[in-house]
């Protein structure tokens, strides 16, 4: 096959990502809503428990054998096959709504995030095999924007198929034909050779991640990389969950118009797309890691900001759009450096052991919820600007560490002013 050839087939790597994180947002959200449906006296807020706590657990538990396999065999043919399982979890699942089987779901649910523990590092562990260098940055932007947009058209489809008993079976059928067609562009994926890993799969993962953090952390640019990516999904999984009371206490959003809170979601959703797409412009045939600063401070800046707009429902939602506009900036730069700096026959362990860490700090974000609602006893909007002075505090912390991300970042700024001079 050409060298070209291979390049050409991230948009199949790119569609097979975007049907597989749909498949994840239409069940998962769809089994919420078929719970609280059939169990009218059941908790909503202990369903939500118990589907994030089964959601979690198997990227915890699985994670160091992905990265394992990740690096001892082809990612395309981990893919392929991951993609075939799918197609008998969601065809299980369908069962499951329409024999009403709750434990069934839950069930479904933990293969499911199973499969996506082991399908994370071959992903995001292909990328460099498929593409140059030069086109790292647009291809993680490519990713990201498909993943969000997934999110948004998955949320939209589980909250208008979601309703009666064959509303259920039609989003299970939905999604077995999105698996079968995640499969069929799985297959036109370049096939890769077997990075030739040692590692073996221990029952004791934990040792795994140790010891490849351990191995990661001789590196400062590559460990604050793995380390910020990780608090970014903790500020991701602590935005996601503090919006709902967000929209309840401060914006005011009662019973009736509890559906408005989606749209929160939605708007944070096209923004992080939008943002992931800007990222990729900018970079352009670079890894702009400069961009990394100009993404912190704007999530700073908004979540501050989120305090007090939350009485103005527009300027709220511009506010969560330019959230999740800053976070596209953040997350782009951080995924492409660390495909970039890590070798070739440790790149799966290393993208495991960061899933890993990203997976303990949505942990971390659950706990964080509890402590500041009843430890501090603030308000959600208080909690926002919290985090806010957390997330500065973090990268001016960056910037005088790893001083290159603060020259990198004003070189950047300097350019874009040229640019606009010159246009």
């Amino acid at each position: 096959m050409t060298s070209n050839y291979k390049h050409g087939t991230f948009k199949w790597l790119n569609i097979t990502q975007f049907l597989g994180a749909l498949n994840d947002n239409l069940f998962k959200l769809s089994m919420v809503f078929f719970l609280i449906a059939t169990d009218p006296g059941i908790n909503p807020d202990s369903v939500m428990a118990n589907t994030g706590a089964v959601f979690v657990l198997p990227f915890l538990l699985f994670s160091d054998a992905a990265g394992v396999l990740a690096d001892r065999l082809s990612k395309q043919r981990i893919i392929i096959t991951l993609k075939t399982i799918e197609i008998g979890l969601m065809s299980l699942g369908a069962l499951c709504f329409f024999f009403k089987s709750n434990y069934g779901l839950y069930m479904v649910l933990f293969l499911m995030c199973t499969q996506s523990a082991f399908f994370g590092p071959a992903k995001y562990g292909i990328v460099p095999e498929l593409v140059p260098v030069e086109r790292l940055s647009k291809a993680n932007s490519y990713l990201i924007c498909a993943t969000f947009l997934s999110i948004i058209i998955g949320t939209i489809m589980a909250s208008f198929m979601a309703t009666g008993e064959k509303g259920y079976i039609i989003c299970g059928i939905v999604c077995v034909a999105a698996s079968c067609a995640g499969f069929l562009a799985s297959r036109k994926i370049y096939k890769t050779s077997p990075c030739k890993g040692t590692d073996v799969i221990s029952p004791f993962f934990f040792i795994g991640i140790w010891k490849t953090l351990k191995s990661v952390s001789k590196d400062n640019y590559l460990f604050m990389c793995v380390l910020t990516s990780s608090y970014f999904w903790m500020v991701a999984a602590y935005t996601q969950m503090n919006l709902v009371p967000y929209g309840i206490e401060l914006m005011h959003l009662t019973p009736e118009k509890s559906n408005l809170v989606g749209y929160l979601y939605i708007v944070t959703a096209v923004g992080v797309g939008a943002g992931a797409m800007i990222a990729g412009l900018i970079s352009g045939r670079n890894i702009e890691y400069g961009i990394v600063p100009i993404g912190a401070l704007g999530l700073s800046i908004c979540l501050a900001c989120l305090n007090f707009t939350a009485n103005f429902f527009v300027w709220a939602l511009v506010i969560i759009l330019f959230l999740g506009i800053s976070a596209g900036l953040f997350k782009v730069p951080l995924n492409a450096f660390i495909q970039w700096k890590t070798p070739d026959d440790k790149r799966g362990a290393v993208l495991a052991a960061t899933n890993f860490l990203n997976f303990t700090g949505i942990l971390c974000a659950t706990l964080m919820i509890k402590v500041f609602k009843e430890g501090f006893g603030f308000s959600s909007g208080q909690a926002f600007m919290l985090l806010g002075a957390m997330t500065l505090i973090l990268a001016i912390w960056t910037m005088i560490v790893l001083p290159d991300f603060f020259v990198r970042f004003v070189m950047l700024i300097n350019k874009l002013a040229r640019r606009k001079q010159t246009g």
